[in-house]
């Protein structure tokens, strides 16, 4: 996935220059001052959390260990730390936890049976059925855009799991190989920018850009995702067949 992801940002990249070159014209004063941890020790040591959590990503599944383990016993450590030195209190440990985020995530699932029992995992089904009697590239982009499709209706993470389970027996007889898992996740990873609600990172960032005083609008959202979001999946899709050509599965 390593190419695939490398064209994602790139393209990416290139079309929000374009895109905002008008607004990164021209220079400006910083109206705050440089950074400054108000408690280094604090800071440093979560720093270095974070770099070791971001090397177990890519380590953790050589080994058979699920990286949600990994994130969730690294910020406990960490927690444990700034308890244990009097560097944060309790109460601004649970003050700090995005509970309504955790309790939309727990939300998801119901809607993915939800969804399932009002016939969609048998669309779905259906659907990649069609996409396997095409090949190659076409193959890929069919499946990777239903995936996008999808999780910009529902959240990138039920249409994730509704996909898996639509996506298995077609596996398991052979009519699929593991490209369409390939393109699932690139689709579900790039594809869900149409919608505010297509997405859980773009949840998540919503969250946080609204509590510091900016707010997005559906409609602006839609605007970029539009002109963004085909061209990046397009050249996601290129990446990812040429390298299933380079390396096969």
């Amino acid at each position: 996935m390593l190419l695939p992801a490398t064209l994602a940002v790139l393209t990416n990249l290139l079309i929000f220059a374009w895109f905002f070159r008008k607004d990164l014209r021209g220079s400006y004063d910083p109206a705050v001052p440089p950074f400054a941890a108000q408690n280094p020790a604090f800071f440093r040591i979560a720093a270095c959390a974070v770099l070791v959590v971001l090397a177990a990503f890519f380590l953790a599944p050589l080994v058979g260990i699920p990286v949600g383990v990994l994130a969730l016993a690294a910020g406990a450590s960490l927690v444990g730390v700034a308890l244990g030195f009097g560097w944060l209190g309790l109460s601004e440990v649970v003050g700090s936890v995005s509970w309504d985020v955790l309790a939309l995530v727990l939300g998801f699932f119901l809607v993915v049976r939800a969804a399932e029992g009002a016939g969609l995992g048998a669309l779905a089904h259906a659907a990649y059925a069609e996409a396997a009697h095409w090949g190659g590239l076409l193959q890929i982009l069919a499946v990777a855009s239903m995936a996008a499709l999808g999780s910009n209706v529902l959240n990138n993470l039920p249409a994730m799991l509704v996909a898996l389970n639509a996506l298995e027996p077609l596996i398991s007889r052979g009519q699929l190989g593991a490209k369409a898992i390939y393109a699932t996740v690139a689709g579900t990873g790039v594809g869900p920018n149409l919608t505010v609600v297509g997405s859980l990172a773009t949840l998540i960032w919503l969250s946080i850009v609204r509590s510091k005083g900016v707010v997005v609008s559906a409609k602006d959202y839609l605007k970029v995702g539009a002109i963004s979001t085909p061209p990046i999946l397009l050249a996601t899709a290129l990446g990812l067949w040429y390298s299933l050509k380079l390396f096969g599965t």
